[in-house]
């Protein structure tokens, strides 16, 4: 049994459904322990690859401010159903810990990266 988030795939031999999970979640995995290599002024350079390279692997993280000075990076949240192929007005909501957020963009990264790390897939 493979968990991802709230969501559980069963993994029988080849399943393609089961080894996609696995991989991306490997290729996470990779991604998150680079970044806690990096210095501040390598993720400020890189910050937007290494979003977009979070994406491209299922991730569905955001960059969120509280207005306050704090930041955190997140992919825990809800919004409404969109449909078609232009963007429309959407409500999203986050959940996030008080110990997600940082004074800074790359210690927020860093912090998320922690986290996946820690995770029992």
């Amino acid at each position: 049994m493979v968990e991802q988030g709230p969501f559980k795939a069963e993994v029988k031999g080849s399943s393609p459904f089961g080894l996609t999970i696995l991989k991306k979640e490997n290729k996470m995995r990779k991604i998150a322990k680079k970044i806690l290599k990096m210095t501040d002024k390598e993720i400020k350079i890189n910050f937007c690859k290494i979003m977009k390279k979070i994406m491209n692997k299922g991730g569905a993280e955001s960059l969120i401010n509280d207005d306050n000075g704090h930041w955190a990076i997140v992919g825990c949240g809800v919004q409404n159903v969109t449909s078609g192929d232009l963007p429309i007005e959407t409500h999203t909501t986050f959940f996030i810990e008080q110990s997600e957020f940082s004074k800074t963009i790359p210690g927020a990264l860093r912090i998320w990266a922690e986290s996946f790390l820690k995770e029992d897939f």
